[in-house]
This record gives structure tokens, C-alpha cells and sequence, in this order.
């Protein structure tokens, strides 16, 4: 059976979402409620075989604005685990504008 042609909407967020540092596994459940599409990774392929030169170049572009805005974040005010025990990560937006 042939893999459904993702669009490029759906690879746009997905490439956000991998350079944001969300595990592939949150991706997919997001992308499942997000757009309804159902997509899985394998942990035995080589995550980056075959990616179209266009998709690397977002990715880099949005990693090392992530990690630029990150680091600018002072330590008083970076997210920890509340007393609960419950994580509470940063809020961040899909959008580069």
C-alpha cells in the first residue's frame, strides 16, 4: 500500500515540532489530532535519509532560533516541575512570523 502524500502544511509542522525538540512520537499524536492524518516513524530507519534539502534548511533555521530564544530566557523565569511533580514546559507558538 502506498504512503499517503503528506502536504506541506502538515510537513511545516512537523519539521517545527522536530526542531523544537517534541519527541517524533508527540509529533505524530499532534499531527493526529491537529490535521487527522496518521503518521509513524521507525526507529530503525535513519531519521534523515531522504529529506528534501528545503525541509533540512527549516529545520536549522528553526533550531537554532529556538535555542537562540531559549537562551535568552532568564533562569528565574525557565519552566520547572511544579511541586506536584507535573512538568510544565514552555508554551511556544508553530509560527516563525
Amino acid at each position: 500500500m502506498a504512503k499517503a502524500k503528506l502536504s506541506d502544511e502538515v510537513k511545516t509542522y512537523i519539521v517545527q515540532a522536530l526542531a523544537c525538540f517534541d519527541s517524533p512520537s508527540v509529533v505524530a499524536a499532534a499531527v493526529k489530532k491537529e490535521f487527522g492524518v496518521d503518521v509513524s516513524h521507525d526507529p530503525n530507519k535513519k531519521a534523515a535519509s531522504g529529506i528534501a534539502p528545503k525541509w533540512k534548511a527549516l529545520f536549522g533555521e528553526i533550531r537554532k532560533t529556538f535555542l537562540e530564544d531559549t537562551a535568552t530566557i532568564a533562569i528565574s523565569h525557565r519552566a520547572a516541575p511544579s511541586s506536584a511533580g507535573h512538568g510544565a514546559g514552555p508554551k511556544r507558538g508553530r509560527s516563525l512570523g
